[in-house]
């Protein structure tokens, strides 16, 4: 005995009878199609009235062989996939530059065989569709989507996909994750223009953006590279606090250590006199140590100063004299 009829829309409602005037986000399931792709203006390109034939044609054969085996359903509305090298040619629509993939929803019994079969059938006529050999069975898994509810003439979907575009992906943080997704609820030769009932449903995922302080690095694109910029905002206080330290360092006087006098001739003290000692001295200066001991000497005034250094004990004395030796040296003590 046959059982009800399963209407398929009915049956993933959410996805099927989206509210009009507003976006709403869905997740959908992976579901399985009778698919038909192809290319150019659905107006004129004969490739596209050929694939609708084929589609429906086939997926009739399906369902009365379904109701045959006990299971019969309501056969799904049209459905297309919509994708361009430019997403800005749906919102213009220039047609001639859009590619399809033209569906109708199949349940979940109907299996490879009983296509194949209900094929054979249709191949079998003495006027099987022209296209009846592109049509072939698949699965869709689009996960997250976005959709609203269009009335009126597809060509008037303008507006609605620019809205989509250019404010609620962006305000949300979303962006594009596969083809464009319409369904036709209508019947196109019976309906008015200005009734039509199309759902625009595009699947969506988020932007890639850089963290809070303290994550991780952010998602890059493929083929991306390089620190990500900070917001303008940080970037702008940043340059800020840079300013004004430069104008605080250039108002500051900078603190220099005084002078030290000059030596005269006659007030070094005769005979030994350590650098650290004597406050007329200059100061001593830092020496590379090296495997040998080294001297060095220059003139205070009339004063010439002879120092010397050992590299195992690193110690330094110095003497002076008021008095200048034939040699111009004066005697060096070396501890």
């Amino acid at each position: 005995m046959p059982s009800d009829k399963v209407d398929l829309k009915a049956s993933h409602r959410e996805l099927y009878a989206p509210p009009r005037g507003r976006f709403v986000e869905v997740d959908v399931p992976t579901l399985a199609y009778l698919a038909v792709d192809g290319e150019g203006d659905p107006n004129t390109a004969p490739a596209y009235a050929q694939a609708v034939e084929a589609l429906f044609s086939l997926s009739y054969a399906v369902k009365f062989a379904s109701k045959r085996a006990g299971r019969d359903y309501v056969v799904g509305p049209l459905e297309g996939l919509w994708t361009a090298d430019d997403p800005g040619t749906f919102v213009r629509r220039e047609k001639g530059e859009w590619r399809w993939t033209l569906l109708v929803l199949q349940p979940d019994w109907v299996d490879e065989d009983t296509v194949v079969a209900a094929t054979e059938t249709l191949r079998a006529k003495k006027e099987p569709p022209v296209a009846l050999d592109l049509v072939r069975r698949t699965s869709l898994a689009e996960g997250r989507s976005v959709q609203t509810l269009h009335v009126g003439p597809y060509d008037d979907e303008g507006p609605v996909l620019a809205e989509l575009h250019d404010v609620y992906l962006p305000e949300h943080g979303l962006t594009f994750a596969g083809p464009h997704h319409e369904i036709y609820l209508s019947d196109v030769r019976r309906t008015d223009p200005a009734r039509l009932r199309t759902v625009l449903r595009p699947p969506v995922r988020p932007v890639c953006r850089a963290g809070p302080r303290g994550a991780g690095p952010p998602e890059r694109a493929a083929g991306g590279g390089g620190r990500p910029r900070a917001p303008a905002a940080r970037r702008q206080a940043a340059t800020r606090r840079r300013a004004q330290a430069r104008s605080v360092a250039s108002s500051t006087s900078v603190r220099r250590r005084p002078a030290r006098p000059r030596a005269q001739a006659g007030d070094a003290p005769s005979g030994t006199a350590s650098w650290s000692t004597h406050s007329r001295t200059p100061r001593r200066r830092r020496c590379v140590p090296s495997a040998r001991s080294s001297v060095r000497e220059w003139t205070l005034g009339s004063t010439v100063v002879r120092t010397s250094w050992s590299t195992p004990e690193r110690r330094i004395t110095a003497s002076a004299s008021n008095a200048r030796r034939p040699d111009g040296i004066v005697p060096v003590t070396t501890g």
